[in-house]
């Protein structure tokens, strides 16, 4: 039988809290993306960008590349993880929902014109599960600050950056941060205000919850995550000892006097054995006790009288 020691009542309460919390950012998001995908305008001229006129145009290409480029990062962040990684993971993922959560207040508040009006972002989803659906299938339209992608990214590469065992997983995770930025900026999926804003927005806020983790043991930052032995450990079942290696296979002799089995007398060398010590077996031993042997018997005193009784016989 496997066990694993949970200490289930603060466990319990920080991975409920948290996952209400992961509830809530979903139909916070998903609300604002529907929101801003039934305001958006079909004809708009996108806004100056100095990096549009730098970096070539990619637009036309349907592949989500920066999807795969951060999807990526995240296992190598996962990999690069090895003391505290549950902790740290849910803390990653409780920053996102935060900033996610301020993200939409933004997208909502103000529709930035869009850069390309793709062929689903003409359509106009009438219930919340659409708009799950097109999220799923395509992405967002129109909203644009600040970039999730970039928070996203970021928050991986500052937790690689505080957190991996190894600098190679760092600077692993920084290329990948730069192509998800670069891959952003030549697929025109935000304008480079977005991507610099939730860059900015992220440091700030990370180093903020950081610098007050050694001195708060709030549910949102996981400490019990720490205690739990992920290892497991086998009771009930002892390893069986192998006794056909350890044990010395006995020499088969036959007893002289019994005519039986094999003696469990220790053999001994007739050479350099006296005869006195050679081991007597059990149904002589009470005869050798009885009479006793020369060295053992007690010498006695001959009295005068039987002194003179054995003259007069002879």
């Amino acid at each position: 039988m496997y066990i694993i020691s949970l200490n289930m009542n603060t466990i319990g309460r920080e991975l409920f809290l948290f996952f209400l919390y992961l509830l809530l950012t979903f139909i916070v998001a998903t609300s604002a993306a529907w929101v801003v995908w039934n305001s958006q305008n079909e004809n708009p001229t996108a806004l100056y960008d100095v990096m549009f006129e730098i970096l070539p145009d990619w637009s036309q290409i349907d592949f989500p590349v920066p999807n795969i480029v951060f999807l990526i990062q995240t296992i190598i962040v996962i990999v690069a993880l090895k003391e505290s990684k549950y902790k740290y993971i849910c803390q990653m993922i409780f920053l996102n929902c935060t900033l996610l959560l301020l993200r939409s207040v933004t997208t909502s508040s103000t529709h930035m014109p869009n850069i390309k009006v793709y062929d689903y972002c003409k359509e106009r989803p009438d219930n919340f599960f659409r708009v799950v659906q097109l999220m799923i299938t395509h992405g967002t339209c129109s909203d644009y600050m600040y970039s999730g992608h970039t928070v996203t990214s970021f928050l991986l590469y500052l937790v690689t950056h505080t957190h991996a065992t190894s600098y190679a997983y760092e600077v692993a995770s920084g290329l990948f941060l730069g192509g998800t930025i670069f891959s952003l900026l030549v697929f025109r999926w935000h304008y480079t205000s977005d991507i610099l804003i939730a860059l900015a927005i992220t440091w700030l806020l990370y180093n903020l919850y950081k610098e007050n983790e050694a001195e708060n043991d709030m549910w949102y930052y996981f400490t019990s995550l720490n205690k739990i032995n992920w290892k497991c450990k086998r009771i009930g079942k002892q390893p069986r000892t192998d006794f056909s290696r350890s044990a010395q296979p006995v020499e088969k002799t036959t007893n002289s006097l019994t005519r039986g089995p094999a003696s469990r007398w220790p053999k001994i060398s007739r050479t350099a054995a006296s005869p006195s010590s050679a081991p007597v077996p059990w149904h002589r031993q009470s005869a050798e006790n009885t009479r006793g042997s020369p060295a053992e018997t007690p010498s006695r005193t001959i009295s005068s009288a039987e002194t003179s009784w054995n003259s007069s016989r002879r």
